[in-house]
């Protein structure tokens, strides 16, 4: 194996926080960060999803890596405990999220799978918003820990709504929630209460929300 394999295969084994001083080690080491296929193996080799906009520079990789990793370590959270309320003895949950769209999501075309967006109407503009829809995805958790994803559609002024569905594996989901979050992070996620879905809560006022938050706190032990 020559060095500059090595070299590679060093940095591509390395943590991000000694990545960052790696890069800037020596020429070799410089390099190779430079490079844009050394990140995308980076990330792959990671599990974090890609974006559609990839970083410019080091700074702006090592950056986009860390905000990444942070939103895929909070929706992997966010899955596990949806998958716990839903095997509790007393009062389970039916193991669904939802997700409330609205016009300013203009990365919608960037951050919902590839196969739904081939199963949604040809003449609907994810880039340009849709002002004449009431918009929302429903993730139900399924038996084998994929998720059946649905894009629902609702015209304003009709009662009528349309689904759109496809299903996903557990690590699709979790790819899909990442770049979700990490595009919004004030991304509005509910329960099947429509309670806010979220990490850190502060009211404890009801049974439904205290379990809740026993669950993450034992998950993050």
């Amino acid at each position: 194996m020559e060095s500059g394999d090595t070299i590679y295969n060093i940095l591509l084994n390395t943590d991000i926080d000694s990545l960052n001083e790696l890069c800037f080690l020596n020429k070799t080491t410089h390099q190779h960060c430079q490079n844009k296929h050394f990140w995308i193996e980076k990330f792959k080799h990671d599990q974090l999803p890609m974006m559609h906009i990839l970083p410019k520079n080091i700074k702006e990789w090592i950056n986009t890596y860390i905000v990444l990793k942070k939103s895929q370590d909070k929706m992997q959270l966010l899955l596990k405990v949806n998958q716990i309320e839903s095997l509790m003895i007393h009062d389970p949950s039916p193991g669904l999220i939802i997700i409330t769209l609205s016009i300013e999501h203009k990365e919608l075309d960037m951050i919902l799978p590839k196969k739904l967006l081939n199963v949604l109407p040809k003449d609907m503009s994810l880039v340009d918003g849709m002002n004449d829809y009431f918009t929302y995805l429903e993730l139900q958790l399924l038996k084998n820990n994929d998720y059946q994803l649905t894009f629902f559609i609702q015209p304003l002024e009709e009662d009528d709504r349309f689904g759109y569905d496809i299903i996903l594996s557990f690590k699709e989901t979790l790819d899909f929630l990442t770049l979700f979050y990490y595009y919004d992070p004030w991304l509005e996620i509910l329960d099947y209460k429509s309670e806010a879905f979220i990490l850190n809560l502060k009211d404890n006022s009801t049974p439904h929300n205290l379990r809740r938050t026993m669950i993450y706190d034992i998950l993050k032990l």
